[in-house]
């Protein structure tokens, strides 16, 4: 009450300078609202990525193929050590047509 009687008798210039300050304290506040909603839209957004990426690779793992050893396996031709390949394919060693006969 006491400060709606202080506005009454308060002159021009007074009553400028008060609501300047508090137009300026609201034009803050209203902007750090808005940036904390454009953060918390972002991190959500991001979250949303993430779980989709997390869907994606595990249908990716579930269609994955369990192949036999032998298919599995690449021959070194020069020490005939043989190894785990990491694609199927790959036991042709770099072969591009021919298959494992090195032509």
């Amino acid at each position: 009450m006491f400060f709606l009687f202080r506005i009454l008798f308060m002159n021009k210039k007074d009553l400028a300078l008060m609501n300047k300050r508090h137009g300026s304290l609201f034009a803050y506040a209203r902007g750090r609202i808005l940036s904390d909603n454009k953060k918390r839209e972002e991190k959500d957004k991001q979250e949303k990525l993430l779980a989709k990426k997390k869907e994606e690779k595990d249908k990716k793992d579930e269609k994955k193929e369990i192949w036999s050893e032998k298919a599995g396996t690449i021959r070194n031709r020069l020490n005939n050590k043989k190894r785990l390949s990491e694609d199927r394919w790959n036991r042709f060693a770099g072969t591009a047509e021919s298959g494992g006969r090195g032509r």
